[in-house]
């Protein structure tokens, strides 16, 4: 018999009350930075994950203050947690304001949203409390005066490449890959930067892989969290003044409509808001954490990352063929792309990067029903917002008619559907606008406008 999630949640936390965070060390390398993290559900396992920070040539390594350390450590908790979901949280190796227990309880309960709607769970108002025993906090970082160096993380796919081109002859950069698939490795080296990468080898421990296949809980944690906290590690020993992140206004929109249950929530930017303010106020180490394409559009980032070109053949952004360095043709994000860089590419020229025609494969009719708001609930993926997607296919209908070429199934079947005669959607707005709603740095504003030229 299957038990449902909510049950199999409520008998987890009977019987596992309670997950440690024991500790954390690091240890100096010749090329960089290893770091290490101890947690444990009594009764249930032992986790030991890892982070090696592989420094470029001319970087040398040095040891990393405390408190980026430990804050790395708490931002993994939640991909070890969410395997009996403990209500206790106990910390041995430092404590928290009472400020800053608030932006961890914030990050459990929406970072793991779609983690508790998809299990069917409804979590209680209390879903963590946290004790701690009597360590000190970790020693801030000393904050300092870092050069212009921009740190950008890169993972294979679109908006990174948009930024980099921004951030070209700019300043000096300082790629960032997390177990880089091939697309990102190439990215660095067609921007000029393969020899200044900071690669990082993130290592799951072998236990929660094991509780995964015996049946614990498991889903959505919010990575993009462990991004922010590792990417000022990565700055610290760049001496990057500036992290700049990619992501647009659309990773604000909830993924299931009329909740704040969102996919992308750590890359909203509500969380980049809390996520500064935390760091000035508990960590410490100097970097500016910014998006620099929050104010656009997903249809303004793949109009200018059409505009470069040469990209296009090299780049990939599909979860689960990444890493074999393909697009798998099936999946919500393959689908949303192809139809966000459809008007201003060549139409040929897409179905030859992907494989094949995405919008012609009548199988997809649902996820493309999700993505255009037929349906409520819009793929758990990163992609973009319902209107840039009907404003997408409508301007493609209009490029195909103008070329007397007939619309392929899934952009016929858009055309006769409901939402696709909304009016709501302003081409001037998501094509010309730019949301005074971001973080960016005076220093920066203008460089973010340049992708509108």
């Amino acid at each position: 018999m299957v038990i449902p999630g909510s049950e199999r949640f409520s008998r987890l936390r009977e019987r596992y009350a309670e997950f440690i965070y024991h500790g954390f060390e690091q240890e100096l390398m010749p090329s960089g930075v290893r770091a290490a993290f101890r947690f444990s559900v009594p009764g249930l396992a032992e986790f030991t994950p890892a982070w090696e920070f592989t420094l470029p040539e001319n970087v040398p390594p040095k040891a990393l203050p405390p408190a980026l350390l430990f804050s790395l450590g708490l931002a993994e908790l939640p991909s070890y947690w969410k395997a009996a979901c403990p209500p206790v949280i106990r910390v041995e190796c430092g404590t928290l304001t009472p400020k800053a227990v608030l932006f961890w309880k914030k990050l459990f309960r929406l970072g793991l949203g779609e983690f508790f709607y998809t299990n069917g769970i409804r979590p209680p108002d209390e879903l963590v409390s946290f004790d701690f025993t009597s360590s000190p906090c970790p020693e801030y970082a000393k904050r300092e005066l870092f050069t212009e160096r921009a740190l950008v993380p890169i993972g294979g796919g679109k908006d990174s490449v948009v930024s980099l081109e921004l951030l070209r002859d700019k300043a000096e950069i300082y790629p960032y890959l997390i177990n880089p698939i091939p697309a990102a490795l190439r990215i660095a080296a067609e921007a000029g930067l393969g020899n200044r990468g900071v690669i990082t080898r993130r290592v799951i421990s072998p236990e929660l892989l094991r509780l995964n296949s015996e049946g614990c809980l498991n889903g959505h944690t919010p990575f993009s969290a462990v991004v922010a906290f590792s990417s000022l590690i990565s700055a610290y020993l760049t001496q990057s003044a500036y992290v700049v992140l990619s992501n647009e206004q659309s990773a604000c929109e909830p993924t299931v409509a009329g909740t704040d249950i969102n996919h992308q929530y750590s890359k909203s930017l509500d969380f980049e808001r809390d996520f500064r303010a935390h760091e000035r106020e508990h960590i410490g180490c100097g970097a500016d954490y910014f998006s620099l394409l929050r104010p656009l559009t997903e249809l303004q980032i793949a109009r200018r990352f059409a505009r470069v070109g040469r990209y296009v053949p090299i780049f990939r952004s599909c979860n689960a063929g990444g890493a074999r360095d393909e697009w798998c043709g099936r999946c919500a994000k393959c689908l949303f792309v192809y139809i966000i860089l459809s008007p201003f590419l060549p139409y040929g020229e897409l179905a030859a990067c992907f494989g094949k025609d995405m919008l012609a494969d009548v199988s997809l009719g649902e996820t493309l029903d999700k993505l255009t708001g037929t349906l409520d609930e819009k793929p758990f993926d990163c992609v973009g917002r319902r209107d840039e997607t009907r404003l997408a296919l409508r301007l493609l209908a209009a490029r195909l008619a103008d070329e007397n070429i007939a619309p392929p199934a899934l952009l016929a079947r858009f055309l006769s559907s409901a939402v696709a005669t909304r009016e709501n959607e302003s081409e001037s707005e998501l094509l010309g606008g730019f949301s005074d709603e971001h973080c960016i740095p005076e220093r920066w504003l203008a460089t973010a406008k340049e992708a509108l030229l």
